[in-house]
């Protein structure tokens, strides 16, 4: 009895170990806000050393809410927006009164030198979205006017500058959720590429083993 009872114990202090393993490495390597990029007077700075490895975009935002804004909007445009960090709204409902509209995000990233080929993932958007870097059209997920939904996670590649911009125009008039609500990632497409496939493998595992 007592042997059985030892067993017990060591089977289930051997599990709590795995799954703090587990824990501790998903907060290191899977946390948007461990991992995110230093942000410098409303900008994001990616230095050399962490190309190599995803960084997460989630501070120094410009929030546009009830406008969709073009690139060369920018150029004319006199707006004072307000600088928040993703994640900080769940929705537009505090800006718009409602979770249905649209809205535009714009980030500046500082990059360490011209001509280097970044990744950029973009996680789900609810509902839909355009995304402008460097002022060209790169992504187009649904449709944003005329609106049609579709939520998707997106990897996308582009030419690094010292200062790239990036332009993310959303729309939803079909969920809770609404804008820009989960930072998107940015370093060198193999590493991107590594960080979504080893995150697919570990939410799997923690999908089907429960």
């Amino acid at each position: 009895m007592k042997i059985n009872n030892h067993r017990k114990l060591c089977i289930i202090l051997a599990i709590t170990f795995f799954w703090s393993l587990i824990f501790v490495f998903l907060y290191h390597t899977d946390n948007k806000y461990t991992a995110a990029l230093p942000a410098v007077q409303g900008k994001n700075k990616l230095d050399a050393e962490s190309v190599s490895m995803p960084h997460f975009l989630v501070d120094g935002w410009e929030y546009y809410p009830g406008k969709l804004l073009q690139p060369e909007d920018y150029i004319l445009t006199q707006a004072f927006p307000e600088i928040i960090y993703l994640g900080q709204y769940s929705n537009f409902t505090p800006a718009l009164g409602t979770p249905y509209g649209v809205a535009t995000y714009r980030l500046i990233l500082e990059t360490p030198s011209d001509n280097l080929t970044l990744g950029l993932y973009l996680p789900e958007v609810p509902s839909a979205c355009k995304v402008y870097i460097n002022g060209n059209p790169v992504e187009t997920v649904g449709s944003v006017s005329p609106y049609m939904p579709l939520i998707k996670e997106t990897l996308l590649s582009f030419e690094s500058r010292e200062q790239c911009e990036i332009i993310v125009q959303t729309a939803n008039y079909n969920h809770y959720y609404s804008g820009l609500y989960y930072p998107p990632a940015v370093g060198s497409l193999s590493c991107l590429s590594k960080m979504i496939i080893l995150r697919t493998i570990i939410y799997g595992f923690l999908c089907f083993s429960s």
